[in-house]
């Protein structure tokens, strides 16, 4: 499957804040997901003009109530002080994850670094994957 461009979607991803708890023995276990068998990959990457060191991301089908096991990603602090779309613009986003372009929609959180209790703060976003472009860049401020 070939995608119609190779385009990332602009702006349609804006996250909403929201607490996380995870157990001890769930963060113990994140890891990054291996993306090396993906066929059609749907890129994400991260625009983050806020205060958030995200450090981990969890995954749930639409409509569940329960996250998944958390999961590496590269360490995303702010990494661009203009608006979203300067930055878009510009291209300064950091790749954080790819799903096949056919992937059922999914919720994404990303959160920083949990204290010792498993408390977090994070972001989530409602992904819906397509083919017809190269990924989403979301955005965090």
């Amino acid at each position: 499957m070939s995608k119609k461009n190779e385009y990332f979607q602009p702006g349609i991803y804006f996250g909403s804040e929201a607490d996380f708890d995870f157990t001890k023995e769930d963060i113990a276990k994140a890891t990054p997901i291996d993306e090396t068998e993906l066929a059609n990959p749907y890129q994400m990457g991260i625009i983050n003009t806020g205060g958030l060191c995200l450090v981990l991301g969890s995954m749930r089908p639409i409509g569940s109530t329960k996250w998944g096991t958390p999961f590496g990603i590269p360490r995303v602090c702010r990494n661009c002080d203009q608006t979203y779309d300067v930055c878009f613009k510009n291209h300064q986003w950091t790749m954080i994850l790819s799903v096949n372009c056919d992937s059922a929609p999914f919720e994404l959180a990303v959160f920083d670094t949990p204290d010792a209790s498993g408390h977090s703060r994070g972001v989530m976003f409602a992904i819906h994957p397509n083919c017809n472009y190269a990924g989403a860049i979301l955005g965090v401020g």
